[in-house]
């Protein structure tokens, strides 16, 4: 899995490419998770729930990002009883993208 920043659009963007990990995608259910340096990485909150098919890519875009914060991101499979396996880090990503995103709180 790979997480790059788009500074131009301010987003996140993760591939998940099975080859690369090295897993069987047929059927399986994913999550993918993000942790932030806002609250020092101590809680992962769920983002989406994917299945891969047929070893396609899944790719995915994170746009509630706030700037300045270091994210970081994983993946999970969960198996049919609910039970998720070790997960999987993507590196570290900073959130520094072009100021006309920035909001004043008005808009």
């Amino acid at each position: 899995m790979t997480a790059e920043m788009s500074a131009a659009d301010a987003y996140v963007e993760l591939k998940v490419q099975p080859r690369r990990l090295n897993i069987d995608p047929s059927s399986r259910t994913f999550v993918l998770l993000r942790a932030s340096s806002e609250d020092g990485f101590t809680s992962w909150h769920q983002l989406t729930n994917f299945i891969l098919v047929d070893g396609n890519s899944f790719v995915y875009r994170d746009y509630y990002i706030t700037q300045g914060f270091t994210y970081t991101y994983a993946l999970q499979e969960i198996n049919s009883n609910g039970i998720c396996s070790k997960r999987v880090k993507a590196r570290p990503v900073i959130a520094d993208f072009e100021d006309m995103y920035l909001s004043d709180g008005e808009r």
